[in-house]
């Protein structure tokens, strides 16, 4: 379906976009993330955007004043959710014990060895709250769809990310991932996840969040990653991302993404057609999930461990040789195995439910002959 790309008449000297705002952040008068007012993070933004090129070197300073222009863009492609591949962020930090902020740039291209690929650069609001009890939430939209120019952002589909980061002092150890879509608003959608989540849904993504929520050693991550998009375009969109993690060994999803998906369902008999909408869709998988919790003796597979930090602190540089590699164990997986066979669980299951590249690797992990030093 065909996106318009009509601009709404919003002053230029508001840089941001309200209405924008409202539907991919929250309620500007009552909303809140977590305990962060929007209405704060609303203001303390738009102060920081419009003193940007008096603050900061004019190729950081710049960037409010970019987007803005690139906005105006004659041949813009909105269905496309076409933005200027800038490769640098926006961070804001609300800590709630304190009430104190922090927001600033985040310019990659000024770091070499952390530039992300051309088709990822984008500038990225992220909103990093700390609550009283040490959990870290962090929500993050494309700052360009929140300024003045963008368009509607209630038309078309959207694209986004939840995710658990492990972290140990601090540093990110891995990240899990689930990707998802919706025709809706994404922040509605992200409530009905975790109502899913409160209500003991035991999808794996459902399952995993549960286990964290509250636990100070990890960041929750829901990122609004694409907007705009037509039904075609957001299919193709989620099936590369959930194939991507899948062949990663991280993703949090239980079937393939997008048009593969809807042919796994169908083949395996849990809708009568290939073609069935969003919501159709969501039923069935949470039949499958049932289906398989039932299968495997109550026990969500592919659920990732949270390690104790002793566990990583014995021997940083090995594990760093670990991290930096793909055809390895996560450190994760390998505690998940030892635990699985203490439970009785048999070599080929517990192959499968970690995800192993094949019996032999699980059966030296229990051998001792491998990752001795996790």
């Amino acid at each position: 379906m065909p996106v318009s790309t009509a601009r709404r008449p919003v002053p230029k000297s508001n840089l941001l976009d309200p209405h924008s705002f409202h539907h991919l952040i929250g309620d500007l008068r009552h909303g809140k993330i977590g305990s962060l007012p929007v209405s704060l993070l609303y203001f303390q933004l738009l102060n920081f955007l419009k003193a940007a090129e008096k603050n900061f070197k004019a190729e950081v300073g710049s960037i409010p004043r970019r987007l803005l222009e690139d906005n105006e863009r004659v041949g813009r492609v909105l269905t496309r959710c076409d933005m200027l591949p800038i490769d640098a962020d926006v961070v804001f930090y609300y800590d709630v014990e304190t009430k104190s902020t922090d927001i600033q740039f985040k310019a990659y291209f000024d770091n070499p060895g952390f530039e992300r690929p051309f088709e990822q650069r984008r500038v990225v609001l992220h909103i990093m709250v700390k609550e009283t009890d040490g959990l870290t939430r962090n929500i993050s939209v494309p700052l360009q769809a929140l300024m003045v120019g963008w368009g509607d952002v209630t038309l078309g589909a959207q694209g986004y990310c939840h995710s658990i980061t492990f972290l140990d002092e601090g540093r990110s150890l891995e990240q899990w991932y689930y990707v998802g879509i919706t025709t809706r608003n994404w922040l509605q959608r992200m409530e009905e996840h975790f109502q899913e989540v409160r209500s003991g849904s035991n999808k794996k993504f459902h399952v995993a969040w549960r286990s964290y929520v509250g636990n100070a050693k990890v960041i929750l991550c829901s990122e609004l990653v694409v907007l705009n998009h037509t039904y075609k375009g957001i299919m193709d969109w989620e099936e590369e991302q959930v194939d991507m993690h899948m062949v990663a060994g991280n993703s949090l999803n239980m079937i393939p993404g997008g048009f593969k998906g809807l042919r796994f369902l169908h083949e395996h008999r849990l809708t009568s057609r290939v073609e069935v909408t969003l919501e159709e869709r969501d039923a069935a998988i949470a039949e499958y999930a049932k289906a398989k919790y039932r299968a495997s003796g109550g026990r969500v597979a592919g659920v990732p461990n949270l390690l104790l930090s002793k566990l990583w602190l014995d021997d940083d540089f090995y594990l760093k040789v670990l991290a930096g590699r793909s055809d390895v164990l996560t450190p994760a997986q390998v505690v998940c195995i030892r635990q699985l066979a203490a439970e009785g669980k048999a070599v080929s299951q517990i192959a499968s439910i970690v995800q192993a590249r094949n019996v032999e690797q699980v059966k030296r992990v229990l051998a001792g002959k491998t990752y001795k030093r996790i």
